[in-house]
């Protein structure tokens, strides 16, 4: 029974409560209708940080672009200029939390490319391929920062986001250890 557990399936359960994504029952997004406190938001970032950069380590892969600080409630994303904050509340002005998750969905698109090109190497039929598909600030054409943005669309691009971050999960468990 053990030998069919997977610790990541059973650490980080990635859902969702209507039209916000959840990581481990806690909101990752907002609505109009539907407030959530930026607690609530910065733990479920603080969770997709560390199962994140979990995934790259169980596989062996380094991030080029940025390097992500897993530290729960305030984790952070960083690069060779500094470190961003992946938490709130956010100030739109000065754009450090926008470049913490831009950061953050550039670390997804780099380990689903370095999971495709394994599934290239290994000569699998169909290699991976993310759901929604990731260009610059964007995720299946919807950007993924805060400022000047309605939290409509931003909580919509964070599920996507959820969606991408569980098809990686399961890439990363299905490979032989």
């Amino acid at each position: 029974k053990l030998r069919n557990t997977n610790v990541f399936n059973d650490t980080f359960s990635l859902w969702y409560e209507g039209d916000l994504g959840t990581v481990n029952g806690l909101r990752l997004g907002r609505l109009q209708s539907v407030p959530v406190e930026w607690d609530e938001i910065n733990a479920a970032w603080g969770h997709c940080c560390l199962l994140l950069h979990a995934l790259a380590q169980a596989c062996g892969y380094a991030f080029k672009a940025y390097r992500l600080l897993p530290r729960g409630s305030t984790s952070r994303v960083a690069d060779a200029k500094g470190s961003y904050e992946l938490f709130g509340p956010v100030s739109p002005i000065f754009g450090r939390y926008d470049k913490a998750q831009i950061g953050f969905l550039t670390c997804v698109a780099e380990l689903a490319a370095f999971a495709t090109a394994r599934d290239r190497e290994r000569g699998i039929d169909k290699p991976f391929d993310l759901l929604y598909k990731i260009e610059e600030d964007k995720i299946d054409g919807r950007t993924i920062k805060f400022s000047f943005n309605r939290d409509e669309k931003w909580s919509g691009a964070l599920k996507l986001l959820l969606t991408d971050l569980k098809q990686l999960l399961g890439w990363v468990s299905s490979q032989p250890q």
